[in-house]
């Protein structure tokens, strides 16, 4: 994500295949944003054992004519897929943080799923989410 307070990050230089891998991926650029289809398998950001290929570490080869690299202004969990906004100015990457912030962006979360899984007993046992989200109603309406 965006912070404007922040010391630059170093930046290691890329090899021809990962700056072609991410380049490959964008979906949607124009002079605001660029719009990434994020494989899964790869992180929006590093950390703690994230290793040195992520997303905003490979941001140097979508400079696209730019001085400085995009920015994150969200992300997306390492094994997730989906479409992934980096915003191409400071200005543009505060208001897109601002937005998500105070949810005034409309996400849409789409799974494509193989087989009938049985996810309610699962999430129930696991994580008692349904209980804190209103979900167990709903799934008790569905049977």
């Amino acid at each position: 994500m965006h912070r404007p307070n922040r010391a630059p990050a170093r930046v290691k230089a890329l090899n021809s295949s990962d700056a072609e891998m991410i380049q490959a991926a964008v979906l949607w650029r124009d002079e605001h944003v660029i719009a990434l289809n994020k494989p899964p398998g790869l992180p929006s950001q590093g950390g703690s054992g994230q290793g040195n290929r992520h997303v905003d570490g490979l941001t140097e080869a979508l400079k696209f004519g730019y001085k400085e690299r995009p920015k994150l202004v969200h992300r997306l969990d390492k094994d997730t897929s989906g479409v992934l906004l980096l915003a191409r100015t400071d200005r543009v990457a505060r208001a897109l943080s601002e937005a998500f912030r105070h949810r005034a962006t409309r996400k849409i979360y789409w799974a494509a799923v193989a087989g009938g899984a049985e996810i309610r007993a699962w999430v129930r046992s696991n994580t008692g989410w349904p209980r804190r989200r209103g979900v167990g109603a709903w799934a008790k309406a569905k049977r």
